[in-house]
């Protein structure tokens, strides 16, 4: 579920609101998804590696692709979800 939140100065926050099912769900699934991700790495999958933050990895990707420009590279960028 999503809600907005009025901001102080204007406009609205969208934030995800999860369900107390879904949270204990994910949390007795936990172990079995940890070793999925474990059996499954891939390096070419951005935000797989272990104690590796998803800021870690944008920052990591925009830099490759900043250096790709700077080469003459044309760069595109999909999201998958």
């Amino acid at each position: 579920m999503m809600c907005r939140i009025p901001k102080p100065e204007s406009g609205h926050r969208l934030i995800a609101v999860l369900d107390t099912f879904l949270r204990i769900w994910g949390r007795l699934r936990r172990p079995i998804t940890r070793a999925w991700s474990t059996d499954n790495r891939c390096e070419e999958s951005w935000g797989t590696r272990t104690r590796y933050t998803s800021s870690d990895s944008a920052f990591e990707h925009n830099m490759c692709a900043e250096i790709g420009v700077l080469k003459g590279f044309f760069v595109s960028t999909v999201l998958l979800v």
